[in-house]
């Protein structure tokens, strides 16, 4: 910098902090960090990782497994595993007290807890939102004390409803594609309410979240699931938001047409790529659907070789749009003459060639 450089080091393992390749980097290093199993999941953003497992029959033997070939393929590759930061979170919605095998890394039992904050979302071991809702919805509240020093000082409303949108706003809608969906009216009216007081303070009316919501899901997801085609316009009027039981709805439709029926086979693969549809999948054309399910055909105006409808009264040739053309400016010539329709048509076929 200027007149001054700093000396060289060289760094024969990790990377320097801060540093805008580090991210890139550590993902280069860990590329090779995968799992072997069907039943389980690796999730890796940077330096957080996540080991998901699917126990069927209560039978943890494929998880166990995949979590000591972790431990042992961080060991190879000169990463030290935290244990004091890895948490256990259990998701089962059965019903008793099950009892389920701890984890266990290096002979220290890794800790279980009912909740654990994932990027920013707080996820619960009963996916109610609870622990997130309480979460933010303080941290917003806390923030609404600033929006109303602003008021005090009377502050524009514009200037207001900017603060609002980006400390407030940010704060609740940050994850709203993954918890919005499934959060229970009670927690959506506890958010609500933190937007209808900063709507008090500001004077203004504000997006409600809902339509911040579907707002954000079709940006997310512009291309209809049934018909693969992209919406026209953010707020398509054929365009229906379904939050849960697509893949439940849409799946029998697709066996209930048959195996020799092409649509159906395409919309069932789509289904089978994932093993749960989420919101953000699950945007589609109210026509695609209708006529899905009720064993018809791909829409007309969803179809990609159908012919543009012809504009009633428009001539097809070029010799008849020349003659049309020669009517219309003789009429234009002549608006005093009152002309009949037999007259005009054999106008037309005065102007078309022999």
């Amino acid at each position: 910098m200027g007149d001054f450089r700093s000396d060289q080091c060289v760094i024969s393992t990790g990377a320097p902090q801060g540093c805008v390749l580090s991210p890139v980097l550590f993902c280069l290093y860990t590329n090779d960090c995968k799992i072997s199993s069907d039943q389980c999941n690796i999730i890796k953003y940077a330096d957080d990782t996540v080991l998901t497992g699917l126990l069927y029959n209560n039978d943890s033997s494929a998880f166990v497994s995949e979590v000591q070939k972790f431990v042992a393929w961080c060991k190879s590759n000169s990463l030290m595993l935290n244990i004091n930061k890895t948490k256990e979170l259990v998701f089962d919605f059965r019903k008793g007290n099950i009892v389920h095998d701890h984890v266990i890394i290096d002979g220290n039992v890794v800790e279980r807890v009912e909740s654990y904050k994932y990027l920013g979302t707080y996820i619960d071991n009963k996916l109610n939102w609870n622990v997130h809702t309480k979460a933010v919805k303080g941290k917003a509240c806390q923030r609404l004390y600033f929006l109303r020093k602003l008021k005090q000082c009377r502050v524009n409303y514009t200037i207001m409803k900017l603060f609002y949108q980006s400390i407030i706003q940010s704060v609740i809608t940050a994850s709203i594609i993954c918890v919005f969906g499934s959060m229970p009216k009670k927690y959506r009216a506890e958010l609500e309410r933190v937007r209808k007081l900063a709507e008090r303070c500001i004077g203004s009316s504000l997006p409600s979240l809902s339509t911040i919501y579907e707002e954000s899901l079709l940006k997310k997801m512009d291309v209809c699931v049934i018909c693969q085609i992209s919406f026209e316009t953010d707020r398509d009027p054929d365009v229906t938001l379904r939050e849960k039981g697509v893949q439940g709805k849409l799946s029998p439709a697709c066996d209930d047409r048959g195996q020799d029926d092409e649509w159906g086979k395409q919309v069932k693969a789509r289904f089978s790529l994932v093993s749960d549809l989420h919101a953000a999948d699950a945007i589609y054309h109210q026509a695609c659907s209708v006529n899905f399910r009720t064993h018809k055909q791909l829409p007309k105006s969803f179809q990609g070789n159908s012919k543009s409808k012809r504009t009633p009264g428009r001539p097809e040739d070029e010799h008849q749009a020349a003659a049309f053309i020669t009517v219309a400016e003789y009429l234009k010539e002549n608006d005093e003459v009152q002309a009949t329709l037999t007259d005009l048509v054999e106008k037309m076929r005065e102007s078309e060639p022999l």
